[in-house]
C-alpha cells in the first residue's frame, strides 16, 4: 500500500467504505433477468430519444416515440422530427449494443454525428461535420411562440 494512503484520517476510510458498499450493491442489484434488462433498455432508448429530439424542437411524445419505434426497419420518413427520432434510437441502440467496443476519439464523435443525422434529408451537407454556422433552434422557438 502507498504510504500517502496509510496516513488518511479513518473518517476518509469510513467515506471508502461506504462507496465500496454502495459500488457492492450496484453490481449486485445489477443481476436482472434478461426479459427485466431488456424492458429497462426499451425504456431508456425511448425516454432518451424522445427527451433529446423535444431539445431540438421535435413535439413527438414518448409514446408516439415508442409507436414510430416498433415500425422502424420497414420505413423512412419525410417528416423531419420522426427523421430526427430515428437516427438518434438506431444510434443510441448501437452504442448500448456495441459500447465495449467503442474507443473515443474525434473520428467516433464525427461518426456518431453522420448516424444521428443518417435519416435527415435537411442535414445532408453536414453529417459528420462541425457545425458551420449557428443554430437557429432559439431563434424558431421564440418567433413559434409569438
Amino acid at each position: 500500500m502507498d504510504n500517502r494512503l496509510k496516513n488518511l484520517p479513518d473518517s476518509i476510510w469510513q467515506k471508502i467504505a461506504l462507496i465500496d458498499e454502495f459500488k457492492g450493491r450496484w453490481v449486485g442489484g445489477a443481476q436482472l433477468n434478461l426479459q427485466a434488462l431488456s424492458r429497462l433498455k426499451q425504456f431508456v432508448l425511448v425516454t432518451s430519444t424522445g427527451a433529446s429530439t423535444r431539445i431540438e424542437g421535435s413535439r413527438l411524445s414518448d409514446k408516439e416515440v415508442e409507436k414510430l419505434m416498433k415500425g422502424l426497419a420497414i420505413q423512412r420518413f419525410s417528416d423531419r422530427d420522426k427523421q430526427e427520432v430515428q437516427g438518434y434510437y438506431k444510434l443510441l441502440a448501437n452504442v448500448f449494443n456495441s459500447w465495449e467496443d467503442l474507443h473515443f476519439s474525434e473520428s467516433l464523435i464525427k461518426h456518431f454525428h453522420s448516424e444521428l443525422l443518417k435519416y435527415v434529408d435537411k442535414d445532408q451537407l453536414h453529417r459528420g461535420e462541425y457545425k458551420k454556422q449557428e443554430n437557429m433552434v432559439t431563434c424558431l422557438m421564440f418567433l413559434m411562440k409569438n
